[in-house]
């Protein structure tokens, strides 16, 4: 079963209703953000109701997906919308095609809360096609909109994804449909092991991302289904934050509600209605997330690079010019970020998603200066010990299982 059959099958209201200076050989072009927020959404959502869509503002949510745009926007949230027209407007290529889009784009233009249209979850390359023609047009109709496409993993089939190899379908889908954000989805945890694929799949979407622009989203795993397991605190944030690390400008949970399905476990919802053991968890990261969101949408992905630990497929050791050389005491994934004005930063990530951590970080040279990036609210920075010698400096962290720390260097 498709993701879009689940969610139709499902019934629910809800479902169906930087900057960039970049340095090294993507280019020196800034990525171009359609919006002005950091997105932070799910996969099947609540029952349109004020009660639930007060629990999804209290999560911390920005985004919601399908549903009612009314109540999004009562609760402070933009919508990405469902619409019928547009649905079948994808399989019609003659002029009532156009008047669909015309009439779902009039009816919702206008509305505050309208962020855009969902199109289609893990197209395979044939409809690549028709997905740019209705793309565009919904952007010739409404050009400050955000039509949505997700796009399938590295672990899918060359008969789900239509080419012979995952970079040509991501590369095919960014020249053909020209998308304005790039969203995949890849679900690592399974039962007792993890897909050894994970980043190998960040790195291709980061890299193409770069490259053609534009900003990318990540759809980790929140529900146990299938083969896949219960998350933990460790692993939902180990997801969230090495997506940001690799530069993610929106995240995105499968799934908030529960599937009332068999082989599928409690969502952050339960199907009772009363909230999973994650809600709150969900509910402390994403306020975290929202924090810095504004910052991490003027920061650029430089370069990624794990250490300590055994190097995972697809990732990279530092280079001479990487700004961590070493560490000790566990492993990290550390992303440098850069600013428009040249300020220099640091996502630091636990690698482990099971133990808390204490690693002395060692820089390349040494630093005036290192301010955290705080959580909190309000925000603001704190400045931290930083012990210079024989050209290096030192920066010791406390990590929590999966956790993050945004540093800037000075």
């Amino acid at each position: 079963m498709t993701r879009r059959e689940c969610l139709v099958n499902l019934g629910c209201v809800a479902v169906l209703a930087s900057v960039r200076e970049h340095l090294g050989s993507q280019g020196n072009e800034r990525l171009t953000l359609p919006y002005n927020f950091f997105p932070i959404s799910y996969w099947v959502g609540p029952p349109a109701t004020e009660e639930r869509y007060r629990e999804l503002a209290d999560c911390h949510f920005t985004l919601t997906f399908g549903g009612d745009i009314d109540l999004s926007h009562r609760f402070g949230m933009k919508a990405l919308v469902f619409d019928d027209r547009v649905f079948k407007a994808l399989s019609q290529r003659d002029e009532e095609s156009d008047k669909l889009l015309e009439e779902a784009v009039r009816r919702y233009r206008n509305h505050p809360a309208f962020f855009g249209f969902f199109l289609r979850d893990e197209p395979n390359a044939s409809e690549f096609a028709d997905l740019a023609r209705v793309h565009q047009r919904l952007l010739e109709l409404d050009p400050k909109s955000v039509p949505y496409i997700n796009l399938f993993p590295t672990y899918a089939t060359q008969q789900q994804l239509g080419t012979p190899t995952y970079d040509e379908y991501v590369d095919q889908f960014l020249k053909i449909v020209k998308p304005r954000v790039l969203s995949y989805d890849h679900y690592a945890l399974l039962q007792g092991r993890d897909r050894p694929d994970y980043f190998l799949n960040m790195e291709i979407i980061r890299r193409m991302s770069l490259q053609a622009g534009i900003p990318f989203w990540f759809i980790l795993l929140s529900t146990p289904h299938w083969g896949y397991r219960t998350p933990s605190e460790g692993d939902l944030r180990w997801q969230v934050f090495t997506a940001l690390a690799y530069g993610a400008k929106g995240i995105m949970y499968f799934t908030y509600w529960t599937v009332e399905e068999e082989g599928w476990g409690d969502g952050i919802i339960k199907k009772d209605g009363t909230r999973s053991e994650r809600y709150e968890i969900v509910r402390e990261i994403n306020r975290e997330v929202k924090v810095l969101g504004p910052l991490l949408l003027e920061l650029d992905s430089r370069q990624v690079y794990h250490l300590g630990g055994s190097l995972p497929d697809g990732a990279s050791r530092p280079n001479p010019d990487s700004w961590v050389q070493k560490v000790d005491g566990g492993s990290i994934v550390v992303g440098e970020l850069v600013h428009h004005k040249g300020s220099e930063f640091l996502f630091i990530v636990n690698a482990s998603y099971k133990e808390e951590t204490n690693v002395a970080v060692f820089l390349k040279k040494p630093v005036a200066s290192a301010y955290e990036v705080l959580r909190s609210p309000g925000g603001g920075e704190k400045p931290l010990p930083v012990s210079s010698l024989e050209g290096i400096s030192l920066v010791k962290l406390s990590l929590k299982a999966g956790d993050g720390r945004l540093l800037r260097i000075v």
